[in-house]
């Protein structure tokens, strides 16, 4: 069956009547059960809720009544959101016996309210601590955009950026402390966007690995997916990208950037640079303002971390004390431990 790469596309597959959500949801259902011996990008598929939701998602389409334009969309979560009769791992050992879930994270609850499926939740760096998207205990998912030779798949947030770029779903849900949206995104050709704190307040129900710094979002083939998810939470309606270009160009100002220089006083290689470069060459020939500025806190940010390390594991050793204090450590990584 084909598979529809962005949200918009297969909205319009429903909307013609193409495809019904529940056809559409039974073969990724397939596919993904035939991958989940794949160790690493799946810890549960959700076959039931996923048909349940898709089944109703059909009628209402049925009925010419869809709820909007994430009706019937399928959709992964990182293995961080509580899903209701599941347990929330982090993709740990130490937690495969955790207590099962009673209810959906706030958000899971929010997106099923706007007619999503909710398809399966899928595995990450355990404990979301690391940007590789390794993880020896429960498996590291292969990066998808790679074929032949196996390639780390960014974290923490691996299995969401696998489960799209191997067009399971178009859109998957991650988090993001410090780039655990943003890398796996980027080292697979996707898009990937970390809101700001105030994108969606209620995080009941998210396992954090920093309660001060994490916000969650997408992971898409599309950055107009990202967008459109973006609002949906805000409970705004959809907007096409190019109606915002188009507003600004009449007279809504020009955007400006500040980059940071004191940055590049640490070991960054000088291809990373020169692609960087190249980013903010493009941005000044799109219109936008580059100002170079030398920012004293980033330093004084460093010298703290240097000395006493970060937010995420003062945050994330407090957080998850229970566990360190008992013999169930034993089943985390010992780098990770440490």
């Amino acid at each position: 069956m084909k598979r529809y790469r962005t949200v918009r596309e297969l909205h319009d597959a429903y909307h013609s009547g193409q495809i019904t959500p529940l056809a559409y949801t039974e073969s990724l259902l397939a596919e993904a059960e035939s991958d989940y011996y794949e160790r690493g990008t799946f810890t549960a598929i959700l076959r039931e809720r996923a048909l349940a939701e898709a089944a109703a998602s059909s009628e209402r389409w049925a009925q010419g009544t869809p709820l909007g334009l994430f009706d019937g969309v399928p959709l992964v979560w990182k293995d961080l959101f509580d899903i209701a009769g599941t347990r929330t791992t982090a993709s740990s050992l130490a937690y495969l016996d955790a207590p099962v879930a009673e209810r959906d994270a706030a958000a899971v609850a929010f997106y099923s309210a706007q007619g999503g499926v909710n398809l399966a939740k899928v595995g990450l760096s355990e404990f979301a601590y690391s940007a590789l998207g390794i993880n020896p205990g429960l498996g590291t998912p292969a990066n998808a955009a790679t074929s032949g030779e196996r390639r780390i798949p960014g974290g923490s947030s691996s299995g969401t950026a696998v489960a799209v770029k191997k067009g399971l779903v178009s859109i998957g849900m991650g988090t993001d402390t410090s780039g655990s949206i943003r890398i796996p995104a980027a080292f697979q050709g996707l898009y990937g966007y970390k809101p700001s704190g105030d994108f969606y307040r209620d995080t009941a129900g998210i396992m954090p690995l920093s309660t001060t710094l994490d916000t969650f979002g997408p992971i898409a083939a599309s950055l107009q997916d990202c967008y459109d998810l973006y609002r949906l939470f805000n409970q705004q309606p959809p907007q096409l990208l190019e109606q915002i270009s188009a507003e600004r160009s009449d007279g809504g100002g020009p955007l400006r950037y500040c980059v940071p220089t004191n940055i590049f006083k640490w070991e960054i290689d000088q291809d990373v640079l020169d692609c960087f470069e190249q980013l903010l060459l493009q941005l000044e020939r799109g219109g936008y303002t580059i100002e170079r500025i030398d920012v004293p806190a980033i330093d004084a940010v460093a010298e703290i971390m240097d000395r006493y390390g970060t937010f995420a594991a003062a945050e994330s050793s407090y957080y998850h004390r229970a566990l360190l204090q008992d013999e169930r450590r034993q089943k985390i990584h010992p780098r990770v431990l440490s």
